[in-house]
């Protein structure tokens, strides 16, 4: 299995830069006149130093063309144009495109990381095709010259159940809308109930408030809570189901937000009602509620989730 690893990438600042003005082709699509325009294009586009033009006066000790992109990259870095993140992380990266011909529009998904180098005869790594040894040694001399990879090589990897798309989603959906279902449950215990002012059994004008009688029982706030989480799981994973997996159905993700969050739904209802803190009304009134409003919340925040966050390490990432 290949070896991957999280890095601290180099990113152009937006503040200082317009991000349309200074990307490029894969450096061997450019031909001679994108180069002109890439180069007018901005002084900080990536031209300069993923394909720099020759000079009368280069030499293969330099100066040339990649001690020139060593010393761009080395300029913005100290400008600022260029800043490195603070913390190694994984890119998710996706890209919508037109197959050619049609008016289909498809999506192509990945993410960017760190990997290990392997020997082809480890059979860990596959070429897919014969690279030239003159591009190999121009993209190996730009590496030793700046140290740094400024081009990405596109890999494929085997995962029909695109269990890497939805692990990496699960992390990020998850602490804002348990946040925001906590906050639901607060106004249901404190604010709700009193509203309603249903006795829990046993329960009546007599001894309310009072031992075991302290609050109302409707809607119950434990199996509003209980039967939130299901409907937040629920959403996630109908929403990764039918957007991000094309309609493959992820048994990982079915178990973690839909088949766990019931089984406990399930337990809290029943020991609820048979401790005979609330009524079965009660109970079934938080728990509609409940499973409700959590698939609007669940909905809402995958809606709003970026598939590109990947494994950032940050919880809540838009």
């Amino acid at each position: 299995m290949a070896r991957l690893y999280p890095f601290r990438a180099l990113r152009y600042d937006p503040a200082r830069v317009n991000m349309t003005d200074v990307v490029t082709q894969p450096y061997d699509k450019i031909t001679p006149a994108m180069q002109d325009a890439y180069y007018a294009a901005s002084p900080y586009n990536l031209i300069r130093v993923i394909l720099g033009k020759h000079l009368p006066n280069d030499t293969e000790a330099g100066p040339n063309v990649y001690t020139r992109a060593a010393a761009t990259l080395n300029d913005w870095r100290a400008e600022g144009i260029l800043k490195e993140e603070s913390e190694p992380a994984l890119y998710g990266y996706s890209q919508t495109y037109k197959v050619p011909g049609t008016e289909e529009v498809r999506e192509r998904r990945g993410f960017i990381a760190l990997g290990q180098l392997y020997n082809y005869a480890d059979h860990v790594v596959y070429r897919h095709e014969q690279t030239f040894p003159k591009h190999k040694s121009d993209r190996l001399a730009l590496f030793q010259a700046t140290r740094a990879y400024c081009e990405q090589i596109y890999m494929l990897y085997s995962d029909p159940e695109s269990t890497v798309g939805w692990k990496a989603r699960w992390h990020v959906s998850q602490l804002a809308p348990v946040m925001t279902l906590t906050v639901l449950s607060l106004v249901n215990e404190y604010a709700l109930k009193g509203a309603i002012k249903d006795n829990r059994p046993g329960c009546d004008a007599t001894n309310t408030p009072g031992p075991n009688c302290e609050t109302f029982g409707s809607p119950s706030t434990h199996a509003f809570g209980a039967f939130s989480a299901l409907g937040n799981g629920a959403a996630v994973w109908l929403f990764d189901m039918t957007k991000w997996s094309d309609g493959r159905f992820n048994a990982g993700s079915f178990i973690g937000n839909v088949f766990v969050p019931l089984v406990l739904a399930g337990v809290t209802d029943v020991g609820r009602g048979a401790g005979n803190f609330e009524s079965g009304g009660q109970i079934v009134a938080g728990s509609v509620a409940g499973v409700g409003l959590g698939f609007l919340v669940g909905m809402t925040y995958a809606l709003m989730a970026r598939p590109e966050c990947g494994y950032t390490g940050n919880m809540i990432c838009w």
